[in-house]
C-alpha cells in the first residue's frame, strides 16, 4: 500500500472526520514505531564513500569495512574513550576505529575507503505514492497503529486496550516471521491473552 492508501484506510476506519495531512501524520507514527521496535532485515542497506562519511538515515552500524586495504574491519569506539587514548584526532594512516558524530561516520586514523552496513532510519512518507520499508503484508499493521494515535489524539480511550493487544499480537508474528531465522537462542516473552 502506498501513502495515499494508507491514509485512505485509516480514513474506512471512522477517522474520514481528520484532514488529509492530519492522517497522514498518524500514518508516519504509525510506520516510524514500526520500523524502530526491532532492527529489521529490511532496514539494511550499505553505504560507501571515503572517510569522514555523513550518512542522513544512518540508524545503528551493523559493521565497516576499510575496502582500501582489502576488507579489513574497523572496531567500533565511543568518542570519549577515543579521545582520551589519543590526543590529536586528525593524524592521517590507516584507520582501525570507527565513531559516529552527528550522523557522520568517522575513523581514527583518519582516512580509508569505507563500507558501512547499517540499518536506516527511514524518512517520513510524503508522496502521495511513497511506500514504507516493511513487507506489504504487514502495511496494515501500520494502519493499526496509525489507529491506535488517532483514537489517543481524540481522547478515545475505550478501545485502546483492545487496539494495543491486537498490534502486539501482530507485532509477535512479524517477529518470528522476520527475526525467527535470523536468532539462536531468543526467547520473546508475549503479553497475557494471546493466542499462537
Amino acid at each position: 500500500m502506498d501513502f495515499s492508501s494508507l491514509k485512505e484506510e485509516l480514513a474506512a476506519r471512522g477517522f474520514n472526520y481528520l484532514e488529509d495531512t492530519r492522517r497522514g501524520y498518524f500514518i508516519n507514527q504509525g510506520r516510524h514505531e514500526l520500523d524502530m521496535t526491532e532492527l529489521w532485515p529490511y532496514r539494511i542497506t550499505t553505504v560507501t564513500g571515503n572517510s569522514p562519511v555523513t550518512v542522513g538515515s544512518l540508524g545503528t552500524v551493523v559493521d565497516v569495512i576499510d575496502t582500501s586495504r582489502g576488507s579489513v574491519p574497523l572496531s567500533p569506539i565511543e568518542f570519549g574513550e577515543l579521545r582520551q587514548s589519543y590526543n590529536d584526532l586528525t593524524v592521517v594512516g590507516a584507520p582501525t576505529f570507527y565513531y559516529v558524530d552527528n550522523g557522520i561516520l568517522r575513523t581514527f586514523p583518519v582516512g580509508g575507503s569505507l563500507s558501512i552496513r547499517y540499518y536506516i532510519r527511514p524518512a517520513d512518507l510524503a508522496g502521495s505514492t511513497d511506500m514504507p520499508l516493511c513487507p506489504t503484508q504487514y502495511h496494515m499493521l501500520i494502519v493499526d497503529l496509525a489507529s491506535r494515535w488517532a483514537q489517543k489524539d481524540s481522547d478515545n480511550e475505550v478501545m485502546l486496550p483492545v487496539l494495543s493487544s491486537e498490534i502486539e499480537r501482530q507485532i509477535a508474528t512479524m517477529r518470528l516471521d522476520l527475526l525467527g531465522g535470523q536468532t539462536t537462542g531468543v526467547t520473546y516473552i508475549h503479553s497475557e491473552g494471546t493466542d499462537f
